[in-house]
């Protein structure tokens, strides 16, 4: 028996962990409280249940089958309770009339269920043996879970039971002023950890036109930075009890002394900043007796000195400079009020990291910042950006604080050096991840993504036509889409089927499977239905993501009883239920054998209960741009396909050269989100590497562009230039009315030389007896001009004789003149004298395009093998030539144009070959290329392909349509 083909199921490493999802808070009572989208995978609470005239909330309660303790360790219901989010959700605040007794024991139902989750207590009970009956309890506010406690003093008396549970950290708080009431009434409560809290709530201190002295909190006087009391104070209440009091005092000296020192001895005589103004005259001036004064004469007159020190604005002072002083740019020095944003871009040059006041700047990797944005603090801030001449200095002190980190190190164990790391822009910082095909390798920190707003696709190209292949629940066409088998469970398999280097698509059912041979390109697929085919299937595991695959794992919540299927690629797991939900769990211990996951949330892809029934996976990178897509049969035969917003990048780039102007091409992308291509150009010399110094030059909606690197005006300065284009997509995520613009990974670059146009010739197979036209093609004919040019061909006349020039749709404004001769010489030669012009009209101008130039008919007169080329011509490429294979009358002409496998019939075998001919899994051979290059550019593509194809739908051999 053969082995089980492996699929790599995920070809992206999945580092989202989140989806955004609904959260619903309501009443029993009716009424919706709250509507919130928050992301799965945390843990969240639940507002305080509000309280309800008429009703006393018991209990809350959730949607979601999962852990969740609406009571605390004491059994009381929690105000607001804690949940962990892993779908939408609808949260419950449960209430209960007042009047409702169903018991008749005495006590409202609701407080029983509230303190108990029962009605198994009546109004005497008496559970923390306090001495108090329940109903006593509820009656005094005390707490009948707990005995109580009494404390005598000037608080009077206190619950202990409060204090002891007391499950939110509320902590108590007074304000008041000493004496008690000589500024104002007492005020004591209490308040959540976090919260404001205001002496000014209470009073607002004047020393001046009042008895207050100053405020202490907790018995610690409270002042500025120069000692003077503070009039109010507001904080962020802390998780004890606070004592905020006003002091009062009666005498005037003694209250200024007080407010100004801390201390009630300073004599009025004092003069503590050397002024030469006494203590009293500062306070009967209104000036400051910390400060000395300044007199400044002018039109403002007089200014305190003290009161621009004291700097009522919070003006504080700040500078921007660059070490050594002017390296980098130059000093900038001011003034800004605290709050306000201060900003300063990445300096260019040397820049090594930035200090303020003498710390340096990093991330929380330890990378240095590249630009300064941050509130004006307080106090007086110093930004200083360090410049570093020697670049291994430089990168050293940038990516790691010190200035000796070895080129050679590999601190992220990933084995690539230091210096490796910073020639390819990499992170040296964290180990790089390889991911083998066409986008070749990706650094890590540059794969972080939010996989929440998947598309539901709704069909894909089958047959060289559009087919509505997945069902679509939101899009509406689940009565349109396919349906296989008899209607029942459906799940798919994806692998390669007919080992063509491309995944194909297995729709299995019970008793049967279908085919889709993937024909497309790698990145950009597109399908022949291949029937039923299980022969073509007997050594593929069909059951490849069945549920079975849970076994061992190690969840920390288990995966659903009724699971239907499960996938994973040991970092991330996918299990779907009976619900119609996927469960996506991420791995948390990955050195384990096998690894251990975490649950992340219910809603992969975005879908919920209810969304399909049946589901059953099969994960799979659809467009090959290192995202993570999935593939899910249904209950009732359908298949959907939950697909990344993002494209993936272009396909089959192509750049062909003209005299002043290159024309690139590549395949469309078919994904809906798609808002275009941007097309960047860099010199032929560095882009040769896909390393060189590419600049954006265009964005385009259709997949092909025409530059003019020398802006249209004669020769370009550069003879050769490279070209990458990337991909451009648009999508929503949830509460968000501005769409995400993102931007695909750029294709592998091409060059190209520029200053002529390139002619080839195009192969042709025959029978003697019978004509056959020689193809002779130009790639890029735009700007191009004939002025009567001879063009040479040389043929064998042994085996061909000349008929005549047939004129194409670029040279049918030509006038071709032409004669033929045998050439004299040993070996039998002939020449074809084809003169291309505007006859008395001078120069001709060909039409913009590409293609076929001229056809050259010959008549096969012997078989064999002959060629046709060109000799010594003015664009003619020396030394190239067409290939004619002339065979017997008698005889079926071999590896004639689309008979790929040479057997005499172009039929639909042909096309399976050139399939994988054209991806590189098989070496052509001579014969080979000759029959599949219908477009005559020297190599078997994805163009030939849809020729032939065209070709055999032609002939009746493929079905016009793509349904199914």
């Amino acid at each position: 028996m053969k082995p089980l083909i492996s699929l790599l199921l995920f070809c992206a490493a999945l580092t989202s962990d989140a989806e955004v999802v609904h959260v619903y808070e309501r009443a029993s009572t009716g009424e919706l409280l709250a509507d919130r989208t928050l992301d799965t995978g945390h843990s969240y609470l639940t507002q305080a249940a509000p309280a309800k005239s008429g009703y006393i909330f018991t209990h809350w309660t959730i949607s979601t089958a999962q852990t969740f303790s609406p009571r605390d360790a004491w059994g009381r219901a929690y105000d607001a309770a804690p949940f962990t989010l892993y779908e939408e959700t609808t949260l419950t605040a449960n209430y209960l009339p007042t009047s409702q007794d169903s018991d008749a024991d005495g006590l409202a139902d609701g407080h029983e269920m509230y303190w108990y989750g029962s009605l198994a207590e009546s109004a005497l009970s008496d559970s923390d043996n306090d001495g108090q009956t329940f109903a006593q309890e509820i009656s005094a506010g005390t707490n009948p879970l707990f005995p109580e406690r009494h404390e005598e003093g000037p608080i009077a008396y206190a619950d202990g039971a409060l204090w002891l549970y007391n499950p939110h950290g509320y902590a108590p708080y007074t304000i008041r002023s000493e004496p008690e009431g000589a500024l104002f009434a007492t005020v004591t409560g209490y308040k959540r950890p976090g919260e404001s809290i205001s002496s000014s709530d209470s009073y607002t201190a004047s020393a001046t036109s009042s008895r207050f002295a100053y405020w202490s909190l907790n018995d610690v006087r409270q002042a500025d930075a120069w000692g003077r009391a503070v009039d109010s104070i507001a904080l962020a209440m802390p998780s004890n009890a606070i004592e905020i009091v006003a002091v009062a005092e009666s005498d005037y000296m003694t209250r200024m002394s007080l407010y100004w020192y801390g201390s009630p001895a300073v004599s009025a005589s004092a003069d503590t900043d050397n002024d030469g103004r006494t203590f009293a005259e500062e306070l009967a001036a209104g000036t400051n007796p910390l400060f000395p004064e300044r007199h400044e004469e002018g039109p403002v007159a007089y200014a305190d000195g003290a009161l621009l020190q004291y700097n009522p604005y919070n003006l504080q002072p700040y500078t921007f400079r660059s070490e050594p002083e002017g390296a980098l740019f130059a000093t900038v020095s001011d003034y800004a009020r605290a709050g306000s944003q201060l900003a300063f871009a990445k300096p260019s040059g040397n820049f090594a990291y930035w200090r303020s006041n003498g710390a340096e700047l990093r991330d929380a990797w330890g990378r240095a910042v590249d630009s300064i944005a941050l509130t004006m603090p307080t106090n007086a801030v110093e930004f200083v950006a360090v410049a570093e001449s020697d670049y291994n200095t430089r990168m050293s002190l940038y990516w790691y604080g010190s200035p000796v980190m070895s080129a050679s190190a590999d601190t992220d164990n990933d084995g690539r050096s230091f210096a490796e790391e910073l020639a390819a822009g990499t992170n040296p910082l964290f180990p790089e991840r390889h991911e083998e095909g066409p986008v070749a390798y990706a650094d890590t920190a540059e794969h972080e993504m939010n996989l929440q707003p998947y598309e539901q696709v709704q069909g894909a190209v089958v047959g060289g036509a559009y087919s509505q292949v997945f069902t679509s629940p939101v899009a509406g066409n689940a009565a349109t889409s396919a349906t296989f088998g008899n209607g029942g469970a459906v799940w798919p398999v994806v692998t390669d089927v007919n080992d063509d280097g491309l995944w194909d698509l297995v729709a299995c059912w019970e008793g049967g499977v279908k085919v889709f041979v993937n024909v497309g390109s790698k990145g950009n697929p597109e399908f022949e239905e291949g029937g039923s085919q299980l022969a073509a299937t007997a050594n593929i595991d069909l059951a490849m993501n069945s549920p079975d695959k849970l076994a061992g794992l190690t969840l920390d919540v288990p995966a659903p009883g009724d699971a239907l299927s499960a996938t994973t690629n040991g970092t991330a797991l996918l299990v779907s239920d009976s619900e119609g939900r996927i469960w996506y769990y991420q791995a948390v211990a990955q050195e384990r054998d096998p690894p251990a996951f975490a649950l992340q949330h219910k809603v992969w892809g975005g879908s919920h209960a209810g969304f399909a029934q049946g589901l059953r996976l099969a994960a799979v990178d659809w467009e090959d741009d290192g995202d993570l897509d999935c593939l899910a049969g249904t209950a009732d035969g359908k298949l959907m396909l939950l697909r990344d917003p993002k494209v993936g990048r272009p396909t089959n780039l192509k750049a062909l050269a003209g005299v002043d102007n290159v024309l690139l091409t590549w395949d469309p992308n078919q994904q809906s989100r798609i808002r275009g291509y941007r097309v960047y150009r860099g010199n032929g010399e560095q882009g040769t590497g896909n390393g060189g110094d590419f600049s954006r030059i265009a964005q385009t909606p259709l997949p092909t562009y025409r530059d003019f690197p020398g802006g249209g005006q004669g020769l370009p300065a550069l003879p050769e230039y490279a070209y990458k284009v990337s991909s451009v997509s648009r999508f929503y995520t949830a509460g968000n009315s501005t769409p995400t613009e993102t931007e695909s990974m750029p294709t592998e670059a091409v060059t190209v030389q520029l200053g002529g146009v390139k002619f080839f010739w195009n192969d042709a197979v025959a029978t003697v007896g019978e004509q056959v036209a020689v193809m002779l093609s130009i790639e890029n004919s735009m700007n191009y001009s004939v002025t009567g040019q001879t063009e040479v061909v040389a043929y064998d006349p042994e085996y061909l004789t000349p008929v005549k020039v047939v004129k194409t749709g670029l040279t049918e404004e030509c006038v071709i003149e032409e004669s033929h001769h045998e050439q004299a010489g040993a070996s039998p030669a002939g020449e074809w004298r084809i003169t291309v012009g505007g006859g008395h009209a001078g120069r001709v101008p060909l039409p913009a395009g590409g293609g076929k130039f001229l056809s050259l008919v010959f008549e096969a007169k012997k078989a064999g093998v002959t060629t046709v080329g060109g000799r010594g011509a003015t664009a003619l490429p020396a030394g190239a030539y067409a290939t004619v294979s002339i065979a017997a009358r008698s005889a079926s002409a071999p590896y004639q144009l689309g008979d790929v496998d040479g057997d005499g019939d172009v039929d639909v075998e042909d096309l399976r070959l050139l399939a994988k001919l054209k991806n590189g899994n098989r070496k052509w051979n001579e014969d080979q290329l000759k029959a599949g290059d219908f477009n005559g550019n020297g190599k078997l593509d994805n163009d030939d392909y849809q020729a032939l194809r065209a070709l055999l739908r032609k002939k009746g051999l493929l079905p016009s349509g793509g349904g199914m």
